[in-house]
């Protein structure tokens, strides 16, 4: 190697981060894989858990047979290198720390926060040649060209935004869901109580009028009666 390179172990390092708004970002946990050797990703996301604890027989190498160590208090698959693999897919778990009142433990005689499931990543990895990633182009993320593999969305339910970005997603998915019922009934009940204090307003008005209408037309009523008779007489 030149002085102005280092090899440096092929390792692959995914990071979880919670996206915040206003406050900073929050490391949520993460995984390493060493492409040289890494666990097998597993079909099913319950599936994918942290490595138990191996045996003191097992902590330099395992003997694998049909996949699986041959030691009974192993429990350890036998892992992938990429480089021969050429190809993965599956889920992985993913170790973080318990963010309210976390747990501690001591390996090596250092104390530290213990390392929790926090979460499963799905992967799809795949090792090519220079030549064959030319012949493959693949955008970022899931821009295009989104191929080898296409990423389809996120499959996440409605109610996974902020509601301060999207104040009508929260009126519908969170306020209606929950509360329709109660908005029903209290907009009958405002209704009826506006129209109880608009007829309690203007009700005075109304029978004022109307007393002063009978009285006019009994007045008018009687005048021409007594003038016909009056003209009868004569």
């Amino acid at each position: 190697w030149s002085a102005e390179e280092m090899p440096l172990p092929p390792v692959l390092v995914l990071q979880v981060w919670d996206n915040d708004l206003f406050s900073k970002d929050d490391w949520l946990g993460e995984v390493e894989l060493d492409l040289n050797e890494f666990d097998q990703p597993t079909l099913r996301a319950s599936d994918a858990l942290l490595p138990a604890p191996r045996p003191a027989e097992c902590m330099e190498n395992c003997e694998f047979k049909n996949g699986s160590c041959v030691r009974k208090k192993c429990k350890r698959k036998e892992p992938i290198n990429i480089f021969k693999a050429k190809r993965a897919k599956g889920w992985v778990p993913c170790g973080g720390f318990q963010r309210n009142d976390p747990e501690f433990e001591e390996v090596n005689g250092i104390r530290r926060k213990k390392i929790i499931l926090s979460g499963r990543i799905e992967i799809e990895m795949e090792l090519l040649t220079k030549a064959e990633a030319e012949a493959k182009p693949v955008g970022k993320g899931r821009k295009e060209p989104n191929a080898f593999p296409f990423l389809p969305k996120p499959n996440r339910p409605p109610t996974s935004f902020f509601w301060l970005t999207s104040p009508l997603k929260a009126l519908r998915y969170i306020i209606w869901t929950n509360y329709w019922q109660y908005i029903i009934i209290l907009t009958i009940l405002a209704i009826a109580i506006a129209y109880l204090i608009v007829f309690l307003y203007h009700s005075p008005y109304f029978m004022n009028d109307k007393a002063f209408n009978s009285d006019g037309s009994g007045t008018a009523t009687s005048s021409p009666s007594t003038s016909g008779m009056g003209t009868n007489s004569e």
